[in-house]
């Protein structure tokens, strides 16, 4: 049942762990979550909201988005087209690979608008258009 390294299919040994994770952390995705699989490596970043998950099989990383802005996933296609998988992952070979595709990963989630940002602004402009025109340039709009 063993793998490469002495990990099995119950999860990936400290090294291979500690490589993800510093792949992880020199590439944009400086918090390591602990609610991941044992299998696999939740990483995070107080920089930006995109959320991964990594996992090691057989020398190939799998990464799995797991929270982000919309879009990001086809723009993040865009730069990797032959590491998109059909079912939204993302596959690479080798750990130089791996660590373009989070930094690349890191470097849309701080570039791509905020959609609830977006979302509010909108709701807004729609609110403050619906005012009646005596209320408008009082406090009421202001707030």
């Amino acid at each position: 049942e063993s793998r490469r390294g002495g990990c099995t299919h119950l999860g990936m040994n400290a090294l291979e762990r500690t490589l993800i994770e510093k792949a992880g952390y020199d590439n944009g995705f400086e918090n390591v979550l602990g609610d991941a699989p044992a299998d696999a490596v939740r990483m995070a970043s107080a920089r930006h909201r995109a959320q991964v998950e990594v996992r090691l099989e057989r020398d190939t990383y799998h990464l799995r988005i797991l929270a982000t802005l919309a879009g990001f996933a086809d723009e993040l296609a865009r730069s990797f087209p032959a590491a998109r998988q059909a079912d939204g992952r993302f596959i690479v070979q080798g750990e130089a690979a791996l660590a373009a595709l989070l930094r690349r990963a890191a470097a849309l989630a701080l570039a791509l608008p905020h959609q609830a940002l977006h979302t509010y602004e909108a709701a807004m402009d729609a609110a403050l258009a619906a005012l009646p025109a005596a209320a408008r340039g009082t406090e009421v709009e202001r707030l």
